[in-house]
């Protein structure tokens, strides 16, 4: 039986050129790896959202497209503000907290009926409190549709600022991308191009969103730790090639 590409690929790891990686573990999300692009009046408005002490609104919801950047942002923030929490409502449930001014939700479509009415219920309590409510969700117009969703829970979120996020443009992605690699150790300096052949192979064969990218990556990263071997960009595209089958 002849062997596919993928197989052929992976019996010759061995004998191929090895690029030497320092491997570490997948950085956090932080702001200074954040890409603006054509966001930066949605993201200036949230920074005063979160910082300002005149500013009478009590919630920020950011909108946009699956790989628009949203999680990236909350997930940013949370890490760079203390007295803040971040809950991913797909998984999720909300609790008490303590010491905790910023509530950080994201993807607030999936949250349940009880995440919906812990967060009427802050809205009740902002009156008296400093408490700020920063959320994201794909399609804000989407979100007033759906059944499950709270009328009166809307209606207090859309007294508050709400920013739709742009999506990037593939040289900004492939831009991020190679931040990422860079931050993990596959590249000696921001400057290192030998992995950009692999990065528009990507964007040319897979689909565009920033997180599904980097989500492969982290894949790719992850195989070698585990193997305690090097990564080449063969076997790279060997793992790609399977994950299209």
């Amino acid at each position: 039986m002849k062997k596919t590409n993928s197989q052929e690929n992976l019996e010759q790891i061995e004998n191929l050129e090895q690029i030497p990686l320092l491997l570490n573990k997948p950085p956090k999300s932080e702001l200074k790896n954040g890409i603006v692009g054509l966001n930066h009046e949605a993201l200036e408005a949230l920074k005063k959202f979160l910082f300002s002490e005149f500013i009478q609104v009590k919630s920020f919801i950011l909108w946009g497209n699956e790989g628009s950047g949203k999680s990236f942002w909350l997930q940013a923030w949370a890490n760079e503000i203390p007295n803040s929490k971040y809950y991913n409502l797909k998984d999720d449930i909300l609790t008490e907290y303590k010491e905790k001014n910023i509530l950080i939700l994201d993807n607030l479509e999936y949250a349940s009926s009880k995440n919906q009415s812990f967060i009427f219920k802050l809205f009740n309590l902002q009156k008296n409190s400093e408490i700020k409510i920063l959320a994201s969700t794909a399609d804000i117009i989407k979100l007033t549709n759906k059944i499950d969703f709270r009328e009166d829970l809307f209606t207090r979120l859309k007294q508050g600022l709400i920013y739709k996020l742009n999506p990037l443009t593939d040289q900004e992605k492939k831009h991020a991308l190679k931040e990422y690699i860079y931050t993990v150790g596959w590249l000696s300096t921001r400057n290192d191009s030998r992995y950009d052949s692999l990065l528009d192979y990507m964007l040319r064969r897979f689909p565009r969103h920033l997180s599904v990218l980097k989500h492969i990556l982290i894949n790719s990263h992850n195989l070698a730790l585990k193997k305690k071997c090097p990564v080449t960009i063969n076997l790279v595209k060997s793992i790609l090639e399977n994950m299209e089958k």
